[in-house]
């Protein structure tokens, strides 16, 4: 099946997302997609905005289904996040189990001044390169309780590893004071983590279960997310209710209401809606 789709979401912690896909159908076995949005964030600590681009298509057979996603976020503060998302799956008619692979390369550049007054040095012009990378394994199961009730399980654990490089100065005392006085991407990233943000979040692993009752014309489904930061371990705790409401033979709306509640962060309250056109 062929597609396009407009998706908005937002939340109270003064981030919104707005992007458009479209997905097209190479015979019966094979699709291609991709995607142009923009994340939005008002704080005045974060990321600034980011310019979402992807794409990605599949492969399915009888009973093996195969998928390969990429996502690029840039913002004009000299940022850059590549993620990769694989998935092998095998499919029954009420059973699918699969095996979840994902990559991240993230870059930040920052231009600063610091003083440091006990070295007698003010108003030091740094430039400060710092790079993520990292790689993620999990597992999923998607079971069909019955015709119309359906259950799913996900889990993956992540490993990153860290590089920072200060350009303008080889101080080793200054790096030291630079890097222990920023935030680094891992804590802008996680920063009032919510259903608009969490694919962004540098975590340690991430679990999730889920529900979806299908009627007629409409399907119910309730999620629940535990996310641990990368690093702290601190945990983000996420449920979100949503449908998909069928209006005739091809067009497809869905709403989405989340709430999301941190160790370290205020909760966040998430809302979203999806406009689709399929054929």
């Amino acid at each position: 099946m062929s597609y396009v789709a407009l998706d908005a979401m937002v939340d109270n912690a003064d981030f919104n997302r707005l992007a458009a896909t479209g997905s097209v159908a190479l015979g019966r076995y094979a699709w291609l997609q991709a995607t142009l949005g923009k994340l939005t964030d008002d704080n005045e600590d974060g990321l600034s905005d980011l310019r979402i681009v992807g794409a990605g298509g599949g492969l399915r057979g009888e009973h093996l289904q195969f998928t390969l996603n990429f996502d690029r976020y840039t913002s004009e503060r000299n940022y850059t996040q590549r993620d990769w998302r694989a998935a092998l799956e095998w499919r029954t008619d009420r059973v699918a189990i699969g095996i979840d692979g994902f990559h991240r390369d993230t870059d930040n550049g920052i231009d600063t001044t610091r003083s440091f007054p006990v070295l007698g040095l003010n108003n030091v012009a740094l430039h400060i390169d710092e790079s993520i990378s990292g790689n993620g394994l999990g597992l999923h199961i998607d079971v069909g309780i019955t015709e119309n009730l359906a259950l799913s399980l996900a889990g993956i654990g992540y490993d990153y590893e860290s590089e920072y490089v200060l350009t303008s100065s080889t101080n080793p005392i200054l790096i030291r004071r630079v890097l222990s006085n920023r935030p680094s991407i891992a804590e802008l990233l996680y920063l009032n983590e919510s259903g608009v943000t969490r694919a962004l979040a540098l975590l340690d692993s991430s679990y999730s279960a889920g529900l979806r009752y299908r009627f007629d014309a409409v399907s119910l489904s309730a999620q629940y997310f535990r996310d641990e930061a990368l690093d702290s371990g601190d945990a983000t705790d996420t449920a979100m209710l949503g449908a998909d409401v069928l209006i005739g033979e091809h067009w497809t709306i869905a709403p989405l209401l989340g709430y999301s509640s941190s160790d370290d962060a205020d909760s966040v309250t998430f809302g979203g809606l999806s406009i689709s056109y399929g054929w």
